[in-house]
This record gives C-alpha cells, sequence and structure tokens, in this order.
C-alpha cells in the first residue's frame, strides 16, 4: 500500500482545509456585524441572531442532502453545490429589503458548511493509519474559522464603511478560494485501499441501506451531539457568567477566542493521536474510541472546574478557557474517520456523516443556546456550565458503547 498511496492526498487535505475555513468566518461575520444589523432591519440582537441559527439549520439540512446527492453525482460535485449557494448568498444578503428574505438567504448559506463533503472526500484518498490525522486536519478549518474569523471581519469593517461592503469583500475572497477548490480537488478513485473496502457492498446493497437503522450511527449522532452542545454552550454561557465575575467585554471575547484558536492546533493532534494508537497494532476502531474517550473525560472535567477557576484571575482564567476549549477538538478527527472506519466504503460513511450532523449538530445547534441559557439564568451560570459539561458526558457513555455495536463484514 505504501509505495501507492498517492501523494495528491496532501493537495485535497489543504484545499479542503481553506474551504472549511470560509463557513465558521460566515457564522463570524454575523456576531461581530450585530449592531450594524439591528440598525439595518430595526430589529433586537435575539431577533437578528436568528440569522445565525438559520445558517446551522442549513448546515444541518444541506450535509444530509448533499451526502445523498455523492452517492449520485460524487462528493466533489455535491460540494460544488453547496459552494455556489454560499457564494451566491453573499453577494445577495447585502441587497435584501427585508430581514425575512436574508433569513432564507442565510439558511441557503450554511448549506456551504460542507464539513460532511469535505472529510469523506479527504478521508477517501488516506490508508486508515493516516485517516484521523487528515480529518483533524482539515476539522481544524472549522476551529481556524470560528477563532479568527470574527477578528478578520472586525479587521475589515475598521476600514470598510458598512456590513454590505464587508460581506461583498467576503464573498470575493470566498468565490477565489472556491474556484481554486473546484480546479485542483476531485474524487477518490474506487477500491483506492481495497484491502480496507468490504467487497461484497455493490451498488444495489448500498442503496438498500438505511443508515437511520444502523445502531452504531445514533451512537455517532450522540457524539456530535454533545460534541456541538459543550462548543455552542461555552459560547452561550460564558459571556454572560464572565461579566458577572468582573471581566470586561475584551477580556470575555478574548478567552473566547483561545478557545476557538486552541482547536486549530488540538483538532488534528486527536487524529495523530488514534493513528498512532493504529500503528502500535490497535484496531482503527479501538483506536478512535480511546482517542475520543480521553477527548470527551477532558472536556467533561474542564468545563466544570472553568468556573471555579475563573475568579481567581485573568491568566488562570484565559488558560482554563483553552483547557475547557480542547477536550471536544481533540474528538473531531475521530468523528470524521469513524464512518468510513466502520462502514468500510466512502459512499456509506459520507451517508452517515451527514446522517449524525443533521440530527446530532441540528439538534445541539438550534436547541443548545436557548436552553443553557435558560438554565444559566433560572439556576445561576454555574448550573449553565453543569449543563453544558452534561453534552460531553452522554458524548462519552456513546463512545464508550461504539465497539459493543462494530459492524461485521
Amino acid at each position: 500500500m505504501g509505495n501507492r498511496t498517492p501523494a495528491y492526498r496532501w493537495v485535497i487535505m489543504i484545499m479542503n482545509f481553506f474551504i472549511l475555513i470560509l463557513g465558521y468566518t460566515a457564522l463570524g461575520i454575523w456576531s461581530v456585524a450585530l449592531p450594524e444589523l439591528t440598525a439595518t432591519f430595526k430589529l433586537s440582537n435575539l431577533q437578528i441572531q436568528f440569522g445565525s441559527s438559520a445558517f446551522m439549520a442549513g448546515y444541518a439540512v444541506g450535509s444530509i442532502v448533499e451526502a445523498k446527492w455523492a452517492a449520485k453525482l460524487g462528493f466533489k460535485k455535491a460540494g460544488l453545490i453547496g459552494l455556489v449557494l454560499f457564494v451566491a448568498t453573499c453577494f445577495t444578503i447585502p441587497y435584501c429589503p427585508n430581514f425575512g428574505l436574508v433569513l432564507v438567504l442565510r439558511f441557503l448559506q450554511g448549506w456551504g458548511n460542507i464539513w460532511c463533503i469535505a472529510t469523506s472526500m479527504t478521508t477517501a484518498w488516506f490508508p486508515v493509519n493516516e485517516r484521523g490525522m487528515a480529518s483533524g486536519f482539515v476539522g481544524g478549518g472549522l476551529s481556524l474559522g470560528a477563532g479568527a474569523g470574527g477578528i478578520i471581519i472586525a479587521g475589515l469593517m475598521t476600514f470598510i464603511d458598512t456590513w454590505q461592503q464587508c460581506y461583498i469583500v467576503f464573498g470575493i475572497i470566498s468565490l477565489v478560494v472556491v474556484v481554486l477548490w473546484a480546479i485542483l480537488t476531485k474524487d477518490a478513485p474506487t477500491d483506492l485501499y481495497s484491502e480496507e473496502t468490504v467487497t461484497s457492498v455493490n451498488t444495489k446493497s448500498k442503496k438498500d441501506v438505511k443508515i437511520w437503522k444502523v445502531p452504531v450511527a445514533w451512537l455517532l449522532v450522540l457524539q456530535l451531539f454533545g460534541n456541538a452542545w459543550q462548543g455552542v454552550g461555552l459560547n452561550s454561557v460564558a459571556p454572560d457568567y464572565l461579566y458577572g465575575v468582573g471581566y470586561n467585554t475584551t477580556q470575555a471575547s478574548f478567552a473566547l477566542l483561545v478557545i476557538g484558536l486552541v482547536g486549530i492546533v488540538i483538532t488534528p493532534l486527536g487524529g495523530i493521536v488514534s493513528d498512532l494508537f493504529i500503528r502500535k497494532g490497535m484496531t482503527p476502531i479501538k483506536a478512535r474510541v480511546l482517542t475520543m474517550i480521553i477527548g470527551f473525560t477532558w472536556a467533561t472535567v474542564t468545563t466544570i472546574l472553568w468556573p471555579n477557576v475563573a475568579p481567581i484571575g485573568y491568566l488562570p482564567m484565559v488558560v482554563m478557557a483553552a483547557m475547557a476549549g480542547a477536550g471536544v477538538p481533540f474528538t473531531n478527527g475521530c468523528s470524521g474517520s469513524l464512518p468510513l472506519d466502520l462502514m468500510k466504503d466512502p459512499e456509506l460513511a459520507g451517508r452517515m456523516f451527514g446522517f449524525n450532523i443533521f440530527v446530532g449538530i441540528g439538534l445541539s445547534g438550534v436547541f443548545g443556546p436557548i436552553v443553557l441559557t435558560a438554565v444559566g439564568n433560572t439556576f445561576g451560570w454555574m448550573a449553565g456550565f453543569v449543563a453544558c459539561a452534561a453534552g460531553t458526558l452522554i458524548a462519552l457513555v456513546a463512545t464508550i458503547l461504539v465497539p459493543k455495536f462494530e459492524l461485521k463484514n
């Protein structure tokens, strides 16, 4: 296998890393431009934030639909449809006369956050003992977009007069990246690593597979639910808590930035660790599971500890923010590679990953901020952090159960 492992796999990995930066940068635009958006549409902050919810809903729905398209068109063509919608909405949203139409376009823009497609494309090009690293590196683009995207957009807005013009500039940048992606990416050949593929899975039997009827798929859904619940939760409960213990807006914003930026390093690191376990002789499923157990355990403990450490001082608060932000990204590389490790077929793996995102991230992205904010307001922000950690605890239990439901050839 080593002699025929294609060097092109590094190209596809790098291009998909950059394409995923765009999605969460688009999410960051909305938060940074909140004051200008409220003034433009004469709505409250809460009403304007429905734009973020619409984007996440589009992300969830788009993931499962694009996975189905990929079965017929291939990953590249399916992903390109989402990216065309993404770029087109960058140029149309600034000219919308009413907010209802903006929400529709933000929903369509979410289809361009193609984590499912980008990860499935990339992992298909890599052998099993490099797959976690590849998935983790690509997923690091999400963290970079979430962490640095807001700063980039805030910087643009110091030179650009309006949020509309900022959106147009971002659209031009996105168009350049998408064109390069379209030119340089391609789907992996069928059976590139034939010894890792289930040869009995033909086209007809693939169509007969109902992902929602596969028990292990629901465990992976719980993994992504807990993953996003903690990620969304920290951004929901942390700011109000930090303000309450005496930190200002700049200090609280920097803590959230640290949470995002730490994922750039930690996301590929988790994948590399799982690949190392495989090279040491562990089976792929057990290697991914062990890595995710470490990540979810770390996330659960540090999320609960953070509000206890934060009042001590600014430096301990920031350090603890980095620690609380490291656990979930440590599992992301394995989340992207587990479907292919389990299904042993890129098409089925793509459908499983799309299903996982649709249900897991869809539910946590829509209900997480509402539930966790309500818990914090009602029972205190310490309870809010505990509720946030409950998500990763659920994901931890689901991860422990995965080997018991491992699929057989």
